[in-house]
């Protein structure tokens, strides 16, 4: 007779591992490719401050008066963007959590399943011992 525990073991990880590493690898990539939209927003907010503060041959004077129009007008336009991108970035990680809760759920019933199956198949083993023995 097989070891029970052994073969309940190996089954329970062979089904968490088939179903999560997909999800798991997507939500990788999410977040990967969202750390590079926040590297990227961060990079252009950088090279815009670079630009504000070399501009030569303008009074300091003009050039913050300029500058403060400017940037408002610039300011407001960022927000919005990373306010839209803010939005994108949340709507993506509530996806990715409902795919999460599904992939979660859909182990729970593989899991059930598997575990009737096997003792089901435990069930008719003993019987299978038991006709033998008689």
């Amino acid at each position: 007779m097989r070891n029970a525990n052994q073969l309940k073991e190996f089954c329970n990880s062979s089904v968490s591992s088939s179903v999560l590493i997909p999800h798991l690898n997507n939500l990788v990539q999410q977040t990967m490719f969202q750390q590079d939209v926040i590297m990227n927003l961060l990079s252009n907010l950088q090279q815009d401050e670079k630009v504000d503060r070399t501009q030569p041959g303008i009074s300091s004077q003009v050039r913050t008066m300029e500058n403060g129009k400017v940037a408002d007008t610039a300011n407001s336009e960022k927000e919005r963007s990373l306010l839209v991108k803010i939005s994108e970035l949340q709507s993506r990680m509530i996806t990715l959590t409902d795919e999460l809760i599904a992939a979660k759920t859909k182990h729970v019933q593989l899991q059930q399943e598997l575990n009737a199956l096997y003792y089901r198949e435990e069930i008719e083993d003993v019987r299978d011992e038991d006709i033998e023995e008689t």
